[in-house]
């Protein structure tokens, strides 16, 4: 079940802007405030972010548009950030860190003393009669994690959890109203079109089946090259399932608005193609304001919180 603190701020600090949305659990889900500003950077890097200047985007945009709780929750979207589908007996959640650690380190030839890894449980099977745990492992450098966690601090709030842009999809996608239940839904197909990067992720019963990230290296309106890259992952998809098809592919991210983009994808792929808006999300909101809800679908997604 998810867990939620009585209010908390979900934060994505992306390459061209940094959006929060606050989301508080009383009687019901309901996003009270949401907002966004630019991302500083020095020059046009991501990587030469600039940590107090990022701190202070976040107080103008905190106190700009009326946020009114300090606990946050960061979305980390990262190349450095790994993850696995892993599968293991039933066992203490001692074990399972031991394990998860173990995978991780291993396949992913990393330092696990320079990661932080976690896992979470997607759900358990019946293996011939032994319950088996399928769970999705997840790494982040250490440094990565202390550096967000120090812009967080300095911009005057306080982290309640980190989570990633994965986890984030995930739990966001049980909000959308065509989804009844996440964990038995075939081929939950996620795009999102951000300002330097094109990430395209397929859910198979409540599990990541595939994640493509690709550098954005075209124009904002090249449309042929998000549809390549769309096909593609689409194709995997096919290739492994046979007998499934993605029926709908839900599009988010800054490039989610431009215009005849949904249109365009839904001619090269087949597949229906929305935009998310608020009137497909399972959550309350003020439908006195415009609430574009596929810029803040990982804020929404990182602001759930779930055992």
């Amino acid at each position: 079940m998810p867990k939620f603190i009585d209010k908390v701020i979900g934060i994505d600090i992306g390459s061209g802007y940094i959006k929060m949305l606050q989301m508080s659990y009383q009687g019901g889900m309901e996003i009270s405030r949401w907002g966004l500003i630019e991302t500083p950077k020095i020059g046009q890097e991501m990587a030469a972010m600039d940590d107090g200047e990022v701190a202070k985007a976040i107080r103008e945009c905190f106190k700009y548009n009326g946020f009114s709780v300090k606990r946050t929750s960061l979305c980390l979207s990262d190349p450095s950030i790994i993850f696995r589908d892993i599968r293991l007996p039933e066992m203490r959640d001692e074990e399972i860190r031991e394990n998860v650690k173990f995978e991780m380190s291993e396949y992913f030839s990393i330092d696990p003393d320079k990661y932080s890894i976690t896992y979470r449980v997607l759900g358990k099977e019946d293996n011939d009669g032994r319950v088996v745990l399928h769970l999705l492992g997840v790494a982040a450098p250490l440094d990565l994690i202390a550096r967000y966690l120090r812009i967080i601090r300095k911009a005057g709030l306080r982290p309640e959890y980190v989570d990633v842009s994965v986890n984030a999809y995930l739990k966001a996608a049980k909000l959308l109203d065509d989804v009844e239940d996440i964990s038995n839904s075939r081929g939950v197909c996620i795009m999102d079109y951000g300002h330097s990067t094109l990430t395209v992720c397929v859910l198979e019963n409540g599990v990541p089946f595939v994640v493509r990230t690709v550098d954005k290296s075209w124009d904002d309106h090249n449309f042929d090259a998000v549809a390549a890259t769309l096909t593609q992952v689409m194709d995997y998809y096919y290739s492994r399932t046979y007998t499934w098809h993605i029926e709908r592919v839900w599009v988010v991210g800054g490039g989610s608005l431009a215009k005849d983009l949904c249109q365009y994808l839904e001619l090269q792929t087949g597949a229906e193609v929305k935009e998310v808006t608020p009137q497909l999300l399972k959550v309350k909101y003020d439908e006195g304001h415009d609430f574009p809800a596929s810029l803040y679908f990982k804020c929404l997604g990182a602001a759930i919180r779930e055992d």
